[in-house]
């Protein structure tokens, strides 16, 4: 008999809530990603932002998951996903000036081929 063997790993991840505080230089918001991690990045924007062409960018200097998204609407942002094969560090960045009213929620999700939560195996 065949026997099936599964590794399993917990869901790992980061939600992040950013506001019209965060926006411009030097307000970016990062966090680090371990080696062997299938990363899952979205947003939701909440509450819209006003000012002059606000802007969110989320990327690691290699990858951009959202690139420079209208973020003047509320709703759900695309993004993107990515396998680390080492350390990454990921870049939460607000374009534009003048926000005086705004929120988001950008939410990375991961596994960690590294790490095991439990095994199960299956000899029938």
């Amino acid at each position: 008999m065949a026997t099936k063997f599964y590794d399993f790993q917990k869901v790992r991840g980061v939600c992040i809530q950013t506001t019209s505080g965060n926006q411009g230089a030097g307000n970016e918001i990062t966090f680090d990603v371990p080696a062997g991690s299938f990363v899952d990045v979205r947003a939701y924007v909440t509450t819209a932002f006003n000012g002059t062409t606000p802007t969110l960018t989320v990327d690691d200097g290699t990858t951009t998951f959202i690139n420079a998204a209208d973020i003047t609407i509320a709703g759900a942002v695309a993004g993107g996903e990515k396998f680390y094969t080492s350390n990454g560090t990921i870049t939460i960045s607000i374009g534009g000036s003048g926000s005086t009213t705004g929120e988001l929620y950008v939410e990375a999700r991961y596994t960690n081929s590294q790490i095991s939560d439990g095994t199960y195996s299956n000899n029938g």
